[in-house]
């Protein structure tokens, strides 16, 4: 098709974004939509196509827009301009105007000010002047509407067409498909366009033959007009029908002119950029959307993203929400989920998946292969780079909060089936790693017993996790507070033990300081003797740290549930940074010095070799505390040992059911997934992840040490690729924001030493993952069960990608067209109108307290 035929498809007639305050254009507002609207898929931007704000604009604003939207989208993006005037010498100024000004073509309306006196001669002799002056091509407007009743039959359109070359399109906003066929019929495609004028007849006019549509509505969702075009061209007309009709009920609502369009815009599309804040028309919701049962319909953008490659009836999300449910902030999500959890809730919750048996049970794994001073490095330097990993999830998470956290970014982002192979992966791991919690249970309360039924425990955390999980989200956030409150206490009474008991404060009066570094030393020979010993011990520690070290994705996870996300979120990622120093990094020291690393009692346990009820105690500091005789706190910290491993199981069930529904939310897992009760649960996730802990019963006829190892050695694996995962979409994510022009450091969070950081952590990371089963291939470790272990996830991963990419055809996301809008809209709509006050971590613990001591004053006076 020759260059000056305006490009098929969809094209959006920008609105013009005014400042409140001196009612003058915005244009750095302006630009950043128009930037916004060039990401979109749309095929070129009419600027100044909005009549009932273009005949209000000077000559200079209107040149000013057509330059500002040149400068935004770039040299190459088609830009056609609007150049209606009321005679032929104006409207030849305004196409020299837009031709010094950047734009490609013209769209210009009939001279018909005077109504019936616009005869055809006139409109001959106008279009005639028009053709033979004008420097760019021009696209003949026929809107009768705005014409005083003036319209242009399709004879006419064609007769000028042929007779001028410059004349290379129509726009139809006369709702006249007849027109198009006719007009389509002679004059061929690569000569001249017809466009229709209105997004609602769109496919009608795709069947008879235009090239597209110059649509007003695709300033409020235009994904969605252009992934019906392109359903429609790749021969998926059901499913353009689906999504058409959808659009064309929420089309409807805004059939009242520009008041209404710049409304819509300003709370679904212009939010979405930046700070985008279009003045919004003084017309209540209710009168913007008429609908006949009060209600307003909604097309959700993120199923037409031009990223996703299945699109059905589910996954146009079809809503109504009244007038005070917006207005008041309860339009949560674009989902079903709820945001119920407050700031003291996401920072307990955190450290409640983070912290849990690895902490204070699995550690002693690595202590044991590599001694204390390779246990230390080790735990630091994988602290370090999780901590550049969480700087990468910190930025996108506050920018994008949305259910399902990063595995839906990587699909959104990246490729739909990295999302597919990220959301798979999570939940395997996180499904898996509620019966191995169950297993660390029951090697825990061997502590008091041996005689304790191993059934019975399973059963009760089964009971219990499905009973905590089943009610609003609320409720669990809750539980899981004073259960992770119980984890705070547990590492500050084992450090206070640690510094206590090494400078002499024990019953056996014993300084024993940093001895075990000295003797039996600070390096463990692993495997092999010498060096090569001491560098396997210390990777035998890495892989101990791989498993216990974790947290950035469980923040991301709950990114779609949290009350205001882009406060609550970036606070908690912050605080990431002082978890992994304090609770990982001195666990790693504590452990080497209360315990060397070849204590008996440890072996014995790790061999599965241990017999007696209290000698199966597991953890390394309740092992010390009986060496150095101190009676009752180690049942105690046994005691708080348990609630810590049943709130880490707890946490895991929250994860798994989660991470299912953001499957099922990008149509990656079955669509009953979806539904939710009323107070926003998963609940069938939550019976597919229950089933899980079902694998505990596994203990039954097996040394509980035994079944913990496979399980360590499955999860760990997939605990590696989530931050893989992470990595690559954040590196996606960030070439995005370069190719689309979005400012980052106006983000909530803003990621220092970026991409940097996250290259060398990803770098760091994959040779971790490769290296995870180095002991397997040592001569006569190998098994099959071994490999089978450590390398189960890597296996799968490219079952899972290469599957669904040939399955569905999946392509990587280009820079410019990744969708950093995505579900923008909704979290910027519902921050904006949410009704509570922004609490502090301590505010909100302190607001908890004193509504305790009121509700006793209470009950005492009516005692």
């Amino acid at each position: 098709m020759p260059s000056h035929v305006p490009p098929a498809g969809v094209w959006c007639p920008s609105i013009t974004i005014f400042d409140p305050v001196t009612d003058k254009v915005d244009l750095e507002n302006q630009a950043r939509y128009f930037r916004y609207l060039s990401t979109t898929g749309l095929a070129g931007l009419v600027v100044l196509g909005t009549n009932a704000e273009t005949m209000l604009l000077t000559r200079e604003e209107r040149k000013a827009l057509i330059a500002t939207a040149r400068r935004a989208v770039g040299p190459s993006f088609p830009i056609m301009a609007g150049v209606g005037a009321h005679s032929t010498t104006q409207t030849l100024e305004f196409i020299s105007d837009a031709a010094t000004a950047g734009a490609d073509s013209v769209l210009v309306l009939p001279n018909a000010y005077f109504g019936g006196a616009t005869t055809p001669r006139v409109l001959e002799t106008f279009y005639d002047q028009i053709a033979a002056c004008s420097d760019l091509p021009i696209v003949i407007y026929n809107f009768p509407g705005v014409c005083n009743g003036v319209d242009l039959s399709s004879d006419f359109i064609e007769a000028m067409a042929k007779r001028h070359s410059n004349i290379v399109g129509v726009k139809l906003t006369c709702g006249s498909v007849a027109k198009i066929t006719r007009l389509a019929a002679v004059l061929p495609k690569e000569r001249f366009a017809v466009f229709g004028g209105q997004a609602d007849f769109i496919i009608g006019g795709l069947s008879s033959g235009s090239s597209g549509c110059i649509a007003a509505f695709a300033n409020v969702v235009p994904r969605c007009i252009v992934r019906i075009n392109e359903l429609y061209h790749q021969g998926k007309h059901k499913e353009a029908l689906t999504l058409h009709q959808k659009t064309a009920l929420a089309e409807q609502a805004i059939k009242g002119g520009i008041a209404p369009t710049k409304y819509a815009a300003a709370i679904h599309s212009a939010t979405c950029v930046d700070e985008i804040r279009i003045q919004q028309d003084s017309r209540p919701l209710s009168s913007a959307y008429p609908m006949a049962d009060n209600k307003t319909y909604e097309v959700n953008e993120k199923s037409a993203s031009p990223s996703h490659e299945v699109y059905g009836e589910d996954q146009v999300i079809h809503r109504t929400r009244t007038e005070s449910s917006f207005a008041h902030g309860q339009v949560h999500n674009a989902d079903q989920l709820q945001r119920h959890l407050g700031n003291r809730q996401v920072q307990l919750i955190a450290i409640g998946g983070s912290i849990g048996t690895a902490t204070f049970v699995s550690i002693a794994n690595g202590l044991v292969k590599g001694g204390p001073g390779s246990l230390l490095l080790a735990y630091t330097i994988y602290s370090c780079m999780l901590g550049l990993v969480n700087n990468a999830m910190a930025e996108m998470a506050s920018y994008m909060p949305v259910t399902g956290g990063f595995i839906r970014m990587a699909g959104h982002w990246v490729d739909p089936a990295m999302g597919f192979w990220a959301g798979w992966n999570f939940f395997l791991y996180e499904a898996i790693l509620i019966p191995f919690e169950i297993s660390a249970l029951n090697l825990v309360l061997k502590y008091w017993s041996d005689d304790i039924p191993v059934a019975g425990v399973v059963a009760v955390c089964i009971v219990l996790y499905f009973s905590i999980n089943a009610f609003v989200v609320k409720a669990y956030g809750e539980a899981e507070f004073w259960l992770a409150l119980g984890k705070v206490l547990l590492i500050l009474i084992v450090f206070s033990f640690t510094f206590i008991t090494m400078v002499g404060g024990n019953p056996v009066k014993d300084a024993y300081g940093f001895r075990y570094w000295n003797n039996p030393g600070a390096f463990a020979e692993y495997n092999s003797t010498g060096h090569l010993g001491r560098f396997e011990g210390f990777l035998g520690c890495l892989w101990s740290a791989a498993f216990t070290i974790v947290g950035p994705e469980y923040l991301s996870m709950l990114s779609g549930e949290v009350k205001v996300p882009r406060i609550y979120l970036k606070n908690a990622f912050k605080v990431t940074y002082v978890r992994f120093a304090f609770f990982f990094i001195g666990s790693a020291l504590c452990v080497g010095i209360v315990i060397p690393y070849n204590e008996k009692t440890l072996l014995d346990i790790l061999a599965g070799n241990s017999g007696g009820g209290g000698s199966a105690a597991a953890s390394p500091y309740v092992i010390a505390m009986r060496n150095l005789r101190i009676s009752g706190l180690p049942h105690v910290v046994n005691a708080l040992l348990c609630t810590s491993i049943f709130s880490a199981g707890n946490a895991y069930t929250y994860y798994g059911t989660r991470s299912l529904y953001g499957l099922a939310l990008e149509g990656q897992a079955p669509k009953f997934l979806k539904k939710c009760t009323k107070k926003g649960v998963p609940f069938y996730c939550l019976l597919v992840t229950i089933c899980f802990p079902f694998l505990g019963f596994l203990n039954v006829n097996a040394g509980s040490a035994k079944v913990l190892t496979w399980f360590i050695n499955i999860i760990t694996g997939a605990q590696i690729i989530n931050y893989i995962v992470i990595c690559i979409t954040y590196l996606f994510f960030y070439r995005a924001t370069k190719a689309q022009g979005v400012d980052r450091k106006a983000m909530p969070y803003y990621g220092y030493f970026q991409p940097y950081g996250t290259w060398i952590s990803m770098i760091f990371l994959t040779l971790v993952l490769g290296c995870y089963g180095y002991g397997t291939f040592l001569p006569g470790n190998f098994t099959v069960d071994g490999l089978f272990t450590y390398y189960m996830m890597v296996f799968l991963a490219p079952i899972f990608f290469f599957g669904w990419k040939v399955l569905k055809k999946t392509k990587f996301v280009k820079p410019h067209e990744a969708d950093l809008v995505w579900e923008k809209a909704y979290i910027d709509a519902y921050e904006a109108s949410f009704a509570e006050e922004t609490k502090g971590f301590w505010q909100e613990i302190v607001e908890m307290l004193m509504c305790g001591l009121k509700g006793r004053k209470k009950q005492s006076g009516y005692a």
